[in-house]
């Protein structure tokens, strides 16, 4: 049996301490996007969760508004809360992908 490499998904710094929202049950928080891929990323808020929870985040990219379902991950070493994408609609994912084009 061959052995399948897995293939990361490309990572982009994102400029301009760009914000994003996040939405867990009733409660949005601002928080700042540090990195930035197909597959999830970086965002520092000023609370930590619990990896694994469950959010939404709203995120404004040169091709307009876009949102997805997300799941909290663990904190990085510089203090930024990962996540990955885990439902995003086929119109957020062509913003996703030309946002993360222009970067």
């Amino acid at each position: 049996m061959k052995k399948q490499r897995r293939v990361r998904s490309p990572r982009f710094v994102v400029p301009n301490n760009e914000q994003a929202v996040v939405s867990i049950g009733a409660e949005k928080l601002k928080g700042t996007l540090h990195m930035l891929s197909l597959t999830g990323g970086t965002v520092r808020l000023e609370r930590r969760f619990a990896s694994g929870t469950f959010a939404d985040i709203g995120i404004q990219t040169a091709s307009g508004t876009f949102s997805a379902a997300i799941e909290l991950l663990t904190t990085t070493r510089d203090n930024a809360q990962a996540f990955r994408f885990i439902a995003m609609g086929p119109v957020a994912r062509g913003r996703l992908n030309d946002g993360l084009s222009k970067m």
